[in-house]
């Protein structure tokens, strides 16, 4: 389960210091875009429309670049931390029950 996930920390730089040579000073990048791809089990994303932190075409990208079985869920007014509603509640029973 990936809860407002970012595609790597190189992008999550760059879209706070875009004129900034991130890259370059990073020891750790947290590609999780590439290895979202090699992720053989049910995957789940989480994310919010609203998210100020981590933009939520990162969310996206990465439930798009993951293998099937996949689930997508998002909140319209769902900011970094996302609201445990109802509907969040049936998403993880859902993906839960893939898993049977």
């Amino acid at each position: 389960i990936l809860e407002s996930p970012f595609t790597s920390m190189e992008n999550m730089g760059k879209k706070y210091y875009p004129f900034f040579p991130v890259r370059f000073l990073l020891k750790d990048k947290f590609e999780s875009y590439r290895k979202i791809k090699k992720v053989s089990v049910p995957v789940l994303v989480l994310h919010g429309k609203k998210d100020k932190i981590v933009p939520f075409a990162m969310g996206k990208k990465m439930y798009e670049m993951a293998n099937e079985p996949k689930f997508f869920y998002f909140q319209e007014y769902g900011d970094h931390m996302i609201d445990y509603d109802t509907e969040l509640l049936m998403a993880l029973e859902k993906f839960i029950q893939s898993l049977n």
